[in-house]
């Protein structure tokens, strides 16, 4: 990245540390201010900044916070000029010089509604309009900021931890191989590519409208099709064809893996992988995989799911409460019962045969996805699936690279997880009353999952061993 065009500001910076942090909210505001984002370099010169936070001026808390603050600032801004102004601001200038970005921008949100406001913000092409757009169209405040402070807190680490890791590998000496960072966004990228496989196999597989009612003219009388299928109105499938094909095809992967293949295979597999991830195993990047692995302990999981049991009580989504509730406390009572209540990250678990940490990581966030996926179009699903996926993902590599489990656990767990969320699917599909809309609630229950997990993992890190 070319830092010439920046470098007089990095040089002042750099002998003014004090000023690292306001630098970045400004430079974070004015990235995400209307138009102006595009012609100034905020991108470049918040790479700049996050090198020298990287170098010691600040943590990488407090770097995420500054950029987090000026991204939600400069969206508001946005908001409000196009609120107050509306349409008449398409003939001000700056903003009358780029006609065509509002056209786009205001197809791209008739298009996806609320949740442009969370694309645009990673989208180069439409990323400066989106939020004056949604302004100028009238969004509530309520919804519009509750997804700009969510998203914003998504965009800061992407934004700044590339800076800011090369900052701080100019203090310690990171000797990473190419290979291993290239395999594993290979991993990140093939389970990407496999939940969106799995998800068209599940559309190409559904029935059609005439052969499902020749199905339930078969079935219907049989007691497990009354008991399964969902007491919804206006449901084109009232029984869980897609749950329980999924759960049949991830019971079958986990009884494969870890029943049919001999543990010889696992014993070889672990050593690889310890001796592939040993180079992660560096002081600069030990309090990051803490801190992800600290949303596995059964402690955060349990807040968590209480948050989200209380949010589907009041909204009257009173079967999905009550299934999170019973499979999350199900599930966490063999590791309390093992470990007692002192069960954490301070213990290492390298003998357990399946991970209690990516079993319920996996349980708990792959049914948050799984609930909001399940409203959406077909074409939405596998990627709302993946984000879901991704925390367990992270806790899973992160773990095994601590050295905490063995890789054959937390994948046993992870995919154990999977298989327990598709029963919970299977499970919940008689209690289905109403659909889970995409409402200004669900997106500030988004927000403050995301604020109770930070604000855990501000607690508990430093008392991680």
């Amino acid at each position: 990245m070319d830092l010439s065009s920046v470098q007089p500001i990095l040089n002042w910076l750099n002998e003014h540390p004090q000023w690292i942090g306001i630098s970045i909210l400004l430079v974070a505001f004015i990235e995400s201010l209307a138009i102006v984002g595009i012609i100034v370099p905020g991108v470049v010169l918040l790479f700049g900044i996050a090198v020298l936070a990287g170098t010691g001026a600040l943590s990488l808390a407090e770097t995420f916070v500054w950029a987090g603050a000026g991204a939600i600032l400069g969206d508001g801004v946005s908001y409000y000029l196009g609120r107050y102004y509306h349409q008449t601001i398409k003939s001000i200038w700056p903003f009358s010089k780029y006609p065509a970005w509002f056209e786009n921008g205001e197809r791209f949100f008739k298009q996806h509604g609320g949740k442009s406001v969370a694309i645009g913000r990673f989208v180069g092409p439409i990323r400066p309009v989106i939020p004056m757009v949604a302004g100028m169209l009238d969004m509530p405040a309520g919804r519009f900021f509750a997804i700009n402070c969510c998203s914003a807190m998504a965009w800061a680490p992407v934004y700044t931890i590339p800076g800011y890791l090369v900052g701080a590998s100019t203090q310690l000496a990171i000797d990473v191989p190419g290979g291993l960072l290239w395999g594993l966004v290979g991993c990140f990228v093939s389970v990407a590519i496999l939940t969106w496989l799995l998800n068209q196999l599940c559309q190409c597989y559904l029935p059609s409208q005439s052969r499902y009612q020749a199905l339930t003219e078969r079935y219907s009388h049989r007691a497990w099709w009354r008991v399964l299928k969902s007491r919804r109105p206006h449901v084109h499938f009232a029984f869980p064809i897609n749950p329980c094909w999924l759960l049949l095809v991830s019971l079958s992967c986990w009884l494969l893996l870890f029943i049919l293949m001999p543990n010889s295979t696992w014993s070889t597999a672990n050593q690889w992988v310890s001796i592939t991830l040993h180079p992660l195993e560096h002081p600069l990047l030990q309090p990051i995989f803490k801190a992800i692995g600290l949303l596995s302990e059964w402690q955060h999981i349990s807040i968590i799911s209480l948050v989200m049991v209380g949010w589907m009580w009041h909204q009257r989504y009173r079967g999905h409460a009550l299934v999170l509730f019973v499979s999350v406390a199900a599930a966490s009572v063999w590791p309390l019962l093992k470990h007692g209540m002192q069960l954490s990250l301070t213990q290492s678990h390298a003998t357990e045969i399946i991970s209690h940490h990516t079993l319920l990581s996996s349980l708990l966030y792959a049914q948050i996805a799984t609930l909001i996926a399940y409203e959406r179009p077909a074409k939405q699903q596998w990627w709302i699936l993946y984000i879901g996926l991704l925390p367990s993902l992270l806790v899973t590599l992160s773990l095994v690279t601590l050295n905490l489990v063995s890789f054959s656990a937390a994948i046993s767990g992870l995919l154990l997880g999977l298989v327990l969320c598709c029963l919970c699917r299977v499970a919940v599909s008689p209690l289905d009353r109403n659909p889970i809309h995409s409402t200004t609630s669900l997106f500030i229950l988004l927000g403050l999952l995301l604020m109770v997990g930070g604000l855990y993992i501000h607690i508990q890190l430093n008392t991680v061993i």
